[in-house]
């Protein structure tokens, strides 16, 4: 298995990547009706970057798993059940050039997370 890391000129995109995951995964989409009903997480990807990307959920200290591909200048969303006690990471891994990995962030039931990734990386 070989991935790559981000490398060391492609920070400040990295960086971009995990404070817009961060800052916009906090809305919750949970009803006072549905708070005992198990939700999937709602992973919103966009993409302005004309690279066609692969996305995946990294939960706790597991595997990475696979949510899907989001195509150049376009926008997807993708379901995720909440594992690993709730720690997630994104990983982007562009077909064309290098892979992202943001920051740990914690993530309940029912969240909504937008993950965009910029034009320029």
């Amino acid at each position: 298995m070989n991935h790559r890391i981000a490398r060391a000129a492609a920070w400040p995109q990295f960086i971009a990547l995990t404070l817009t995951i961060a800052v916009s995964g906090c809305a919750s989409r949970a009803r006072v009706s549905e708070v005992s009903v198990a939700r999937d997480v709602v992973v919103t990807v966009e993409n302005q970057n004309y690279k066609d990307a692969v996305v995946y959920a990294i939960w706790g200290a597991g595997p990475r798993d696979r949510l899907g591909m989001v195509t150049g200048n376009t926008t997807q969303t993708f379901e995720s059940a909440v594992r690993g006690g709730g720690e997630l990471r994104v990983e982007v891994d562009f077909l064309a050039g290098v892979d992202l990995v943001a920051e740990r962030m914690d993530v309940f039931e029912g969240d909504d997370i937008h993950v965009l990734i910029p034009p320029h990386i």
